[in-house]
């Protein structure tokens, strides 16, 4: 974390408007992340995150979960749940805290049973609740991608990438590699995805029915609402924006970043 903040200060992340930390918060529902990393929130190390980060995942069953929520969204630290198997009062506590995500919907969570409240239908039914959703449709089926947004209307979607470095030295020595269409642990446990974010908005087109508009919506300014900021995700006249040219298949053909040297 220091590092990244480092890069951010310093101008040498250009696009890069801040960090999500993932963890070590997490809960019921660890996914890939290793047990013996997942811990109790710990309010002193919260207490010093950098100012670079911007969004930050945790367990709506950890113990100090409001507290630590209350915290977060006074520094202006968006939180997300996820990794989670919480009790519907535990979701409504995070949610009043401040909660105003859920991380990877349907990955890492509890899910929709028609007796049984899981965050996953939490989040499709909560209106102050983004849904992060990886359209790489590995992590999930073209219908949840259309349920999703059928559900939680224009403003409500923010599609992620999820993307890992599955080639890294320490990837690899925890056995990860690409199975079938995404990083996998060697039991098959998803571990991130493989696939840019512009392929998940023509994912979202052409496969799961999602108008252009709403698709490109869910990659710009939606995820620019969860962290308040006006001026990146919009394109508004007299503002200095970053534009991406995509041709007829979504595909990236060109970009220009802004001369701002303001960069988060």
């Amino acid at each position: 974390l220091e590092r990244l903040d480092g890069f951010i200060r310093n101008g040498d992340a250009p696009g890069c408007i801040g960090i999500h930390v993932e963890g070590p918060f997490l809960g019921g529902a660890p996914g890939a992340h290793n047990m013996k990393n997942i811990v109790d929130i710990d309010m002193t190390w919260l207490q010093r995150l950098p100012q670079s980060v911007r969004l930050l995942t945790l367990a709506a069953e950890q113990r100090d979960a409001k507290e630590a929520i209350k915290y977060l969204r006074s520094r202006n630290i968006a939180v997300s749940i996820g990794h989670s198997r919480p009790t519907s009062e535990q979701i409504d506590d995070a949610v009043s805290a401040g909660a105003n995500m859920v991380t990877h919907l349907f990955n890492g969570m509890s899910g929709i049973h028609h007796r049984d409240n899981g965050l996953a239908l939490s989040a499709l039914t909560t209106p102050t609740l983004h849904t992060g959703l990886i359209a790489d449709l590995v992590h999930v089926s073209p219908e949840i991608v259309s349920l999703a947004f059928a559900a939680k209307g224009k403003g409500g979607v923010v599609l992620v990438s999820d993307s890992v470095a599955w080639k890294s030295p320490r990837a690899v020595s925890r056995g990860i590699a690409i199975r079938n269409g995404a990083p996998r642990l060697s039991d098959g446990t998803l571990a991130g995805s493989c696939t840019p974010l512009s392929a998940c908005v023509a994912n979202a087109t052409f496969t799961c029915g999602i108008t252009v508009s709403d698709a490109l919506r869910a990659a710009t300014s939606n995820p620019s609402s969860i962290l308040k900021r006006t001026d990146i995700g919009l394109a508004i006249l007299d503002n200095a924006v970053d534009l991406i040219a995509l041709d007829s298949d979504l595909s990236v053909m060109k970009t220009w970043r802004r001369l701002s040297s303001e960069r988060a």
